[in-house]
């Protein structure tokens, strides 16, 4: 992946920022090993916890 520049990494709102949580590959802890490792990093969503997308749903819905 390839860093834009600052600018690209702005978001409008909190809200354009839910359902994009990082995942990231896991290449030190997976090496030697078959498949690939990755984690989903939930704690740099805006609400720290993967319930984001479902509280966004519930605001959309009112």
């Amino acid at each position: 992946m390839t860093a834009g520049s600052r600018d690209d990494q702005l978001a409008p709102s909190i809200v354009e920022v839910i359902g994009r949580t990082p995942v990231i590959e896991l290449v030190r802890i997976a090496r030697g090993k078959p498949g690939r490792i990755v984690a989903k990093l939930d704690y740099l969503n805006p609400g720290f916890s993967k319930k984001d997308r479902i509280a966004r749903q519930i605001i959309d819905d009112s």
